[in-house]
């Protein structure tokens, strides 16, 4: 029995390296894979000067501190899919490391410290945020970050001024990273003002202090962001969400609740009274109210207004719910259970990342594999097109292809148009524009190619998918003026099919055709 208690303490003691060697296999195996729409239009918008990005960001509804960090970070880097994600990755390793810190502050233990970051590091929505070019990694880093000071600020009874200010700087930062980071402020002023009523004065100061910035700098533009439609794609949430929204966490649904019950169930085998009684409950409580605020409230906004999409904006709510499942497993969790657990649970975690390195999650219920990329059609185009062709889109198919472009370096010999046109400067999200508008459009673009120089080039349509209407008109157009187009049959990011126009004999390069 000795023996096997020195083993399992041996197992806790060499977890943090583990979890180490975890977290740098999730990062680079896989860093590789394929951007998909938002990733690519952050790479796009990253490309722009400092002045632009701004510009740009102001019509769609982001903030742009991930922008800037990524534009000079691919200065440095470059642009390829390892390099915009590797940002990403060193975001995971510092949500890691802070929920580490996080978990050592609420239960004064390395063992709470050790399996808080243990629970950062597994989650499917950390693992699939760490090798995205988007901002929600470095969400979960500043959620963590700031949580952690904010029970320095709280808890400590020697809190010093420079705690507070970094907790304010924080705050700041966050401000800038995302909107749903303002439901962060809303917990820490919730559960300063339940948990510690003595230091909410304080607390209400640093808060306020924390969006002065935000409101000097950027709060102006957020009227239009909220009008322009950028979040008009978000469905209404179905009322499961308010039951499922931490399972997500760890693989959604199924695989998260099956997670989530076996790690109550080892805290439940190994619950003893005398141990439970010097749990710290406050702290505990406190976590558990952050990471429910964090999460429901916007779930409850939701009803009225969609603002939520499951694998994304709750990174800000990971950190205290991780540290909150560390806590109690250290103190509660069967000692015989929680080590093995803890090793399985990383072993079937890099098993499946390790078998899924080429495929990119958008959650729980999104996969899409290489396949469906917008590389393969995007190396065609420029392996067939002629200089002065023009790429015509619709919807949200553009941004994908124009980085391939860019990085295979035909991009400049081409001309893109997109329908609606000012879609230009929104290519995360489209607007829906009005069959005459669609028309339109079609028709001027169309007969551009009829005339002078255009005579001898060709335009490729690419429609997407989920835009029925805007297909049917633009081919209507495009078939009228310039015959039937051939079809290349492929699948990307958010088309199924390619129409290119070979409207004139004397065409410098025959149309390209063939399936994917």
């Amino acid at each position: 029995m000795k023996r096997l208690e020195w083993m399992l303490d041996e197992l806790e003691g060499w977890l943090l390296p583990f979890c180490a060697i975890a977290a740098l296999i999730i990062g680079i195996v896989g860093v590789g894979r394929f951007l998909r729409l938002d990733e690519a239009n952050s790479v796009l918008i990253a490309g722009h000067s400092a002045a632009r990005i701004f510009e740009y960001l102001r019509n769609d509804n982001n903030l742009p501190l991930y922008y800037l960090l990524l534009h000079a970070w691919t200065r440095i880097e470059g642009t390829s899919e390892p390099a915009v994600h590797l940002l990403s990755v060193v975001f995971y390793f510092l949500g890691a490391a802070a929920t580490y810190l996080l978990g050592l502050e609420v239960s004064g233990s390395r063992r709470g410290a050790v399996y808080s970051s243990f629970f950062y590091v597994v989650s499917l929505q950390a693992i699939h945020q760490a090798q995205k070019a988007r901002m929600y990694s470095l969400l979960g880093f500043v959620a963590a970050l700031s949580t952690l000071f904010f029970f320095r600020v709280l808890w400590r009874k020697t809190a010093t001024r420079s705690d507070w200010l970094v907790y304010v700087l924080i705050h700041a930062i966050g401000t800038f990273v995302h909107v749903w980071y303002f439901f962060v402020l809303l917990a820490h002023a919730v559960c300063g003002l339940i948990f510690q009523p003595g230091k909410w004065r304080s607390l209400a100061t640093a808060l306020v202090a924390s969006v002065l910035p935000f409101l000097a700098l950027w709060a102006r533009f957020v009227p239009h962001q909220a009008e322009i439609g950028a979040v008009d794609w978000m469905p209404h949430i179905h009322l499961s969400a308010f039951l499922t929204v931490f399972a997500e966490f760890y693989g959604g649904r199924k695989w998260g609740l099956v997670f989530l019950l076996a790690v109550f169930g080892i805290c439940i085998a190994g619950f003893k009274k005398r141990e439970s009684e010097s749990m710290p409950y406050r702290p505990i409580a406190a976590l558990v109210s952050i990471a429910v605020l964090c999460t429901v409230v916007p779930l409850f906004v939701s009803v009225v207004r969609p603002i939520y999409w499951p694998g994304r904006y709750t990174m800000v709510a990971l950190p205290a719910f991780a540290a909150t499942l560390g806590c109690l497993l250290a103190a509660l969790g069967n000692s015989k259970l929680r080590a093995p657990f803890a090793y399985g649970v990383l072993l079937l975690i890099l098993g499946f990342h390790i078998r899924t390195r080429t495929e990119v999650f958008e959650n729980s219920s999104n996969v899409f594999p290489d396949a469906q990329s917008d590389k393969a059609i995007s190396a065609e185009i420029c392996q067939n097109a002629a200089p002065g062709d023009a790429l015509v889109f619709t919807g949200l198919a553009r941004a994908g292809v124009e980085y391939y472009l860019q990085r295979f370096g035909c991009a400049q010999k081409l001309q893109l148009f997109s329908v609606p046109a000012d879609t230009d400067q929104h290519l995360g999200w489209a607007r829906a524009p009005s069959a005459p508008e669609t028309e339109s459009e079609a028709d001027r673009i169309a007969k551009s190619f009829l005339q002078g120089h255009q005579k001898h080039n060709r335009p490729w349509l690419i429609p997407a998918e989920n835009r029925e209407p805007d297909r049917i008109l633009l081919t209507n157009v495009f078939d009228r003026e310039l015959g039937t187009g051939t079809p290349i049959l492929v699948r990307g990011s958010f088309f199924d099919e390619v129409l290119v126009y070979n409207h004139n004999s004397d065409s410098l390069m025959p149309a390209a055709n063939g399936t994917h």
